[in-house]
C-alpha cells in the first residue's frame, strides 16, 4: 500500500505546484502600470462591462484530461496507469456557493491487437484464405452526480470540495475483423459496481467573455483530485484460443475492488 500513498502524495504536490504557478502568473499579468493606474475616468461601456462582471452566472460545462491511479488488487492485476478524459456539467446557486452536476469519465486501460492468417479447405477442396485482426480492449467509464461547495476566494480564484456517488462501469471487449466479413464478431462483458467518494480542486479564471449589452461568460482552468471508493466486483482479462477457427474469446475472471484516484486538469466554461 505504500506505493499508493506515495502516488497520492505526488498528485497532491502537482496540484499545489500548479496552483502556486498559475497564481503567480495571474498576479503578474494583472499588475497595472503606474500611468494606467492613474486613469480613473471610465466610459459608459467600461462601466457596463464592470456591472456585467458582477452579474451571477450559474451554468457550467467542461472537459478535462484524466489520469487514473487504480488501487489495491485492481492495480496488481493490470499494473497500468489508465489515461482518458472527462466531460461534466452543472449548476451553481446564486444565493450560496453550492453546485450540483453530472460527470462522466472515459479511461482507457489496455488495448491489444494481433493478426492471424489461416487457410480453410472445404469438402470440394476449395481453399479460402482468412486474414483476421483480433483485438481486446479494457476501459472504465465512471458516471457520477456530485454536490460541490465552491466559495469564491478571489475574483479569479475558486476553491471547491465535493462529494459524489455513481457507478464505475468496467468493460472488456473482444473482437474479430476478418477478410471474410461473415466471420466478423464482437462481444463484451460489463460490470457496474456502485462507487462514492470525495474530491477537491480549484478554478482559475483565464478570461472574461463580454458581449455588450448583456452577455457575460468566463473561461476557467480546472485542476481537481478525486478519490472513489468502489464495491468489489467481477473483472475479466480477454484473450483468444487460436487452436480453433474461428478463434474463440477466452476470459480470465477475477474479483477485484474498483477503488481509484483521479487527477484531472482541463477547461471549464461558465455562462
Amino acid at each position: 500500500m505504500l506505493k499508493h500513498y506515495i502516488c497520492f502524495a505526488k498528485l497532491v504536490f502537482y496540484v499545489l505546484f500548479l496552483v502556486i504557478t498559475l497564481n503567480s502568473l495571474n498576479v503578474f499579468c494583472q499588475s497595472e502600470s503606474p500611468d494606467k493606474a492613474k486613469s480613473t475616468i471610465k466610459t459608459a461601456d467600461e462601466q457596463l462591462v464592470e456591472l456585467l462582471k458582477q452579474k451571477p452566472i450559474n451554468f457550467f460545462i467542461g472537459s478535462t484530461f484524466s489520469v487514473m491511479s487504480p488501487l489495491s488488487d485492481y492495480y496488481d492485476n493490470f499494473r497500468t496507469t489508465p489515461l482518458g478524459f472527462s466531460v461534466y456539467a452543472g449548476y451553481t446557486w446564486t444565493s450560496m456557493p453550492l453546485a450540483i452536476g453530472f460527470e462522466s469519465d472515459f479511461l482507457f486501460i489496455q488495448s491489444n491487437t494481433m493478426y492471424k492468417d489461416s487457410d480453410y479447405t472445404n469438402q470440394y477442396w476449395q481453399v479460402t484464405h482468412f486474414h483476421d485482426t483480433l483485438g481486446t480492449d479494457n476501459n472504465i467509464i465512471p458516471l457520477s452526480v456530485f454536490v460541490r461547495y465552491q466559495p469564491k476566494l478571489k475574483d479569479w480564484f475558486y476553491f471547491f470540495v465535493e462529494g459524489f456517488a455513481g457507478i464505475n462501469n468496467l468493460n472488456v471487449y473482444a473482437r474479430i475483423k476478418s477478410s471474410q466479413k461473415s466471420s466478423n464478431w464482437r462481444e463484451n462483458r460489463l460490470s457496474s459496481p456502485f462507487a462514492y467518494g470525495a474530491g477537491l480542486g480549484v478554478w482559475l479564471r483565464l478570461k472574461d467573455i463580454i458581449g455588450l449589452p448583456s452577455h457575460h461568460s468566463s473561461l476557467f482552468a480546472e485542476i481537481k483530485l478525486r478519490y472513489a471508493k468502489g464495491n468489489k466486483t467481477e473483472w475479466w482479462k480477454a484473450s483468444f484460443d487460436l487452436s480453433v477457427y474461428p478463434p474463440k474469446a477466452q476470459y480470465t475472471e477475477f474479483r477485484t475492488s474498483s477503488d481509484l484516484i483521479l487527477f484531472l486538469t482541463g477547461l471549464t466554461y461558465v455562462f
